[in-house]
C-alpha cells in the first residue's frame, strides 16, 4: 500500500506584502489614470487567493477570469468596466464585495459563486448575458439583498436568473 501524501504550503512572513503589492501594481495599471495601461490585456486570476483587493475603477478591455478564485476580506470592483467577458464562476468571496456602478459589456458569469458577506450590485449595468447565482445560493447566504437585484438596470437580461 502506498501512503497518502499531504500537501502543506507555508508562506514566508513577507509573502502577504509581496502578493498585495503585485495586485496593487496591476490595479494601478488598470485605472484610467495609469501612465502605462494594461487594460487591453487578458487577465487570468483563476484559482488565485486574493486578499482585500481593490479593483475599483479598473478597466478590463480584454477578458477577466476570476473563476474559482478565493477573495479573503473585502473585494472592490465598484465602477469597474468589463468590456470583454468576466468570469466569476465558483468564486468564493469571504468578505463583502462591491460591484456598485460596474459595467459589464460582455458576458458576466457568477454561477456557483459563494458570497459570505454582502454583495452590492447597485447601479451595475449588464449589456451582455448575465448569469449571477442560482436562487438557492441566494437564500443560503447573506449575499445580495433582493432590492439590489431588482433595482439594477439591464440593457439585455440574457440568462439572468433569480
Amino acid at each position: 500500500m502506498r501512503g497518502e501524501t499531504e500537501e502543506h504550503i507555508e508562506y514566508r512572513q513577507n509573502d502577504r506584502e509581496v502578493r498585495a503589492t503585485i495586485v496593487r501594481v496591476i490595479a494601478d495599471h488598470l485605472r484610467p489614470s495609469a501612465e502605462y495601461s494594461w487594460s487591453t490585456s487578458d487577465f487570468d486570476f483563476r484559482t488565485a487567493h486574493l486578499e482585500d483587493v481593490n479593483l475599483s475603477k479598473a478597466t478590463f478591455s480584454g477578458s477577466a477570469r476570476f473563476d474559482e478564485a478565493t477573495f479573503s476580506g473585502d473585494a472592490r470592483f465598484d465602477e469597474a468596466t468589463f468590456s470583454g467577458d468576466a468570469g466569476f464562476g465558483g468564486t468564493i468571496f469571504s468578505g463583502n464585495v462591491l460591484f456598485s456602478r460596474a459595467t459589464f459589456f460582455g458576458n458576466a458569469r457568477f454561477g456557483g459563486a459563494i458570497f459570505s458577506g454582502y454583495a452590492v450590485f447597485g447601479g451595475a449595468i449588464f449589456s451582455g448575458n448575465a448569469r449571477l447565482v442560482r436562487r438557492g445560493d441566494l437564500l443560503r447566504r447573506r449575499p445580495v439583498r433582493r432590492g439590489d437585484l431588482l433595482r439594477r438596470r439591464f440593457v439585455r437580461e440574457g440568462e439572468f436568473r433569480y
